[in-house]
């Protein structure tokens, strides 16, 4: 892909790393009950393209090192 544009949904082919509950998707936030949370939403552009899909975050950060050409981050507060 080129852009990513909201409400976007990722082409078939996508990959997904493991998320907080262990899981290759994406969900929504789930804070703790009456505290407000922080999330960091992360997006990278490679030169590669990735060849697994379902395995943890050091494993995914460690397989992009020297492959990010560019990097951009929003970090979020909810409470639920």
């Amino acid at each position: 892909m080129t852009e990513l544009k909201e409400g976007t949904v990722p082409p078939d082919g996508s990959i997904y790393g493991k998320n907080s509950w262990g899981r290759a998707c994406y969900n929504g936030p789930m804070p703790p009950k009456d505290q407000k949370h922080r999330y960091f939403f992360k997006i990278y552009a490679l030169d590669i393209l990735l060849k697994f899909d379902g395995t943890d975050k050091k494993a995914v950060l460690t397989s992009m090192e020297g492959h990010i050409l560019a990097f951009s981050q929003l970090i979020g507060t909810y409470k639920r």
